[in-house]
């Protein structure tokens, strides 16, 4: 069986805002900052295994000079830099491989490092959450 994936229908919605003018190459990576499990041996051998509850993330946005995600990232950021009030729900779904991520509280964690160049260079963005919830090839209501 053959399948087709067409990034275009990747989407990312941050406060009730699809994102686009995604760079080409990588456009969206998400990263957890734990561990769901670690390992404790002890001197005779016997393991324990301990669950983290640590589901924070950090997602990274690469977009094109001219995308509008830039104007919405940059507002978000300037809002929570005046009074906190930058974070927002975000959820990041993957029709092909009926993957979703979702965040009640993502926010901007550093303005994108700025290049001038010949050519128009794109934005990477870095945000974090202290929760994001998966689901991989599940229904919403897995999460």
């Amino acid at each position: 069986m053959t399948t087709t994936y067409d990034p275009a229908k990747v989407d990312m919605i941050l406060n009730g805002v699809r994102l686009t003018g995604f760079a080409s190459g990588t456009f969206i990576s998400i990263e957890y900052n734990a561990d769901s499990w670690s390992t404790q041996v002890g001197a005779d051998g016997e393991a324990v295994r301990s669950k983290s509850n640590d589901q924070s993330a950090q997602v990274t946005v690469t977009v094109l000079p001219g995308s509008p995600a830039n104007a919405i990232l940059g507002g978000l950021k300037a809002l929570d830099d005046a009074d906190n009030r930058g974070a927002a729900a975000c959820m990041i779904k993957d029709p092909h491989s009926n993957t979703v991520h979702l965040s009640e509280g993502m926010y901007v964690k550093k303005d994108p490092n700025t290049v001038y160049a010949v050519e128009g260079q794109a934005k990477e963005w870095t945000l974090e959450t202290g929760r994001l919830k998966a689901a991989h090839g599940a229904s919403t209501e897995a999460i």
